[in-house]
């Protein structure tokens, strides 16, 4: 809360308390990794976000995080799509990650693979199973 207020020394001192009373403090670490972002140490975070991966294989978080500091913050697209790929693996269903997926890929010249992964995410966040204009019950002609 302090930081989105923009009380930044406020907020790193709380989540320093949190980390000191409850060091293993799944939330407290995340929230810390995601500080370090915001105040732009990326090799630092990076490292957080590592470490989390490494601590919890099976929590998402961490990984979309870490692929959206790859993607838009240190400019590795190959390595976001890692990343996102390994929260799709957890969670395929998860929108947002297919999406970052394809602009990940589309970065890289993959487009092959952008169609798939925004009609995936288009999929997932519609519910519409298809998106062929063939499917169509309607003549445009």
């Amino acid at each position: 809360m302090a930081q989105r207020q923009g009380r930044v020394r406020e907020a790193e001192q709380h989540l320093k308390a949190a980390l000191t009373k409850a060091p293993t403090s799944l939330p407290a670490r995340i929230a810390w990794a995601r500080y370090l972002t915001i105040r732009q140490q990326f090799a630092e975070a990076d490292a957080a976000f590592t470490q989390l991966i490494a601590d919890y294989p099976d929590v998402v978080a961490p990984r979309l995080d870490q692929g959206d500091l790859y993607l838009f913050r240190l400019n590795k697209p190959d390595a976001a799509i890692d990343a996102y790929c390994a929260a799709l693996a957890l969670r395929p269903e998860m929108a947002g990650a297919s999406y970052a997926l394809g602009i990940a890929q589309s970065l890289t010249g993959r487009q092959d693979e952008v169609l798939a992964s925004f009609s995936q995410a288009a999929r997932e966040e519609t519910g519409v199973t298809s998106c062929s204009v063939h499917d169509s019950e309607h003549s445009f002609g």
